[in-house]
């Protein structure tokens, strides 16, 4: 169940990276200035803080479980249309929502992750998901550029969308309510 929890909360962060390095330059292919890049960008990271705070009343519908797949599916659907998207709205569009459902996530996977082992092992297992998260940071570059330079950046996109598809699926996994 831990092991789970981590691989999940890495997926969040490989999807992060994905957006903040490889959508630049698919706008930028896509024949988009600076201008409109910088404010996709910051559409997502603004969407990406500005949801948390409704995570309590979330929590009042759903369980940090359910909640949690939901915005890995979302995520995971809007990363990928962020690899169909050829014009600036589109992209503005599920960059934003995609923010949204990463926003969430990500404490989602902090707290799914804390609540899966004893009190007294919670310390032990946040330094072990700090450490998965910066590995999918690590691994994330190598992966996608290899992705990016054999098949071009749409397919990143597509391929992080896909992870974090896989992750919200993985997510019924989890034993219980988990939280």
């Amino acid at each position: 169940s831990a092991a789970l929890n981590l691989m999940v909360s890495s997926a969040v962060f490989f999807a992060a990276d994905v957006i903040s390095v490889y959508l630049p330059r698919y706008a930028n292919q896509l024949g988009l200035n600076g201008i409109l890049t910088g404010t996709i960008l910051s559409a997502n990271g603004i969407a990406q803080m500005t949801v948390r705070p409704f995570m309590g009343w979330l929590r009042k519908w759903h369980s940090i479980r359910h909640l949690l797949q939901k915005c890995l599916l979302a995520g995971g659907i809007c990363v990928t249309m962020i690899g169909l998207s050829s014009t600036f709205e589109p992209l503005l569009l599920t960059a934003t929502l995609a923010g949204c459902a990463i926003g969430l996530a990500n404490p989602l996977t902090l707290l799914t992750v804390s609540s899966s082992v004893k009190a007294t092992e919670r310390s032990q297992i946040l330094a072990l998901r700090s450490m998965a998260n910066y590995g999918a940071q690590a691994l994330s570059p190598i992966l996608f550029g290899t992705i990016s330079a054999s098949i071009g950046l749409a397919p990143v996109l597509w391929c992080g969308g896909g992870i974090l598809l896989a992750a919200g699926l993985t997510v019924r996994l989890l034993p219980g309510e988990c939280c």
